[in-house]
């Protein structure tokens, strides 16, 4: 397999089998020719790209293909963490205790809220956030980029595009610039 680049020549071979991690999200490197649900392909592909398998909630599963740059920092943490050459242990572990240790068990979905949440009062963010603002920014940078509500909604699993357009956040920088306008 020829070893993929982005444009900052960060080299893109990731090992096979990292698609049978547990936690959520799941990085799965697999061809780019075949379709979401037709699983991979035998044999190499010179310009496969890396999917993630998303495990939402309610037990559903959401494959869609890998950005660039995503990626680029999975293939990063992966060689970082030394799980390149482990692809049955967990892509994001929970801690052992204080230790500042990987365990072997999967970081679990309230964890990564919480990690979140301390993260944002460490920078000083004044508003809270958790995994659903990261979902709304990304539907309104891909709508504000051109991109199409119902592709947005498929991006997202969501069975309505009314679902998805609670998401959009493209008017809110507008009212709050019409807010300021008020001279008190």
């Amino acid at each position: 397999m020829l070893p993929q680049k982005d444009g900052t020549g960060f080299p893109l071979s990731i090992p096979a089998g990292h698609g049978s991690y547990s936690g959520p999200p799941r990085f799965r490197p697999r061809s780019g020719s075949g379709s979401v649900r037709s699983g991979t392909r035998d044999g190499p592909e010179p310009f496969s790209r890396s999917w993630v398998r998303l495990d939402e909630k309610g037990g559903k599963r959401h494959d869609m293909p890998c950005h660039h740059t995503l990626e680029a920092w999975l293939g990063a943490w992966l060689s970082a963490t030394g799980r390149a050459t482990t692809p049955k242990a967990p892509l994001f572990p929970s801690l052992a205790g204080r230790t500042g240790q990987f365990s072997d068990t999967a970081m679990q979905p309230v964890d990564v809220w919480r990690m979140i949440r301390r993260r944002a009062r460490t920078t000083g963010l004044p508003t809270r956030i958790g995994c659903h603002t990261f979902r709304a920014t990304g539907i309104t940078e891909y709508l504000r980029n051109g991109g199409k509500l119902e592709i947005a909604q498929q991006m997202a699993n969501h069975e309505s595009a009314r679902t998805t357009g609670l998401y959009d956040r493209r008017d809110d920088q507008i009212s709050l610039d019409e807010i300021e306008r008020i001279l008190i």
